[in-house]
Parts: structure tokens; sequence; C-alpha cells
């Protein structure tokens, strides 16, 4: 599913949200333009970040903090 990606620089990106079945186990990922984010914003293993969601008309996006 694409979505609008807010990242902390507050920079508008459209990225896509994938749920990735594993065995009995599932994963929500942020794939296709994920590294360029992190890159962008200089984020680190370890980091802490918060995601928010929110709908703009019927478009669904995210919000991304850093702790």
């Amino acid at each position: 599913m694409q979505m609008c990606l807010l990242d902390p620089l507050l920079k508008q990106t459209s990225i896509t949200f994938n749920k990735w079945v594993m065995g009995n186990t599932s994963l929500y990922v942020l794939t296709n333009t994920w590294n360029s984010v992190v890159k962008n914003n200089q984020l680190e293993k370890g980091d802490m970040v918060q995601l928010w969601s929110f709908q703009v008309n019927s478009l669904l996006c995210f919000a991304l903090f850093k702790l």
C-alpha cells in the first residue's frame, strides 16, 4: 500500500507499507524509500523512533519522530 510519510525534517515522502507473513508471524514493514529516509534523517541502529498514523482526506499517512 502506498502511503505518505512525514519525516523528522518535515519532508514528505511516498513510502510502501507492506504486511509480510512469516510462518505464524506477521510483520508490518516500510519499504521502497525507507533507506533514503534513514540516510536523510541520520537514523542509526539503536535510535528510538515513534511512528504516528493519520489520514488526509482518504490517504493514510505516517509521521516519523526521532526520540
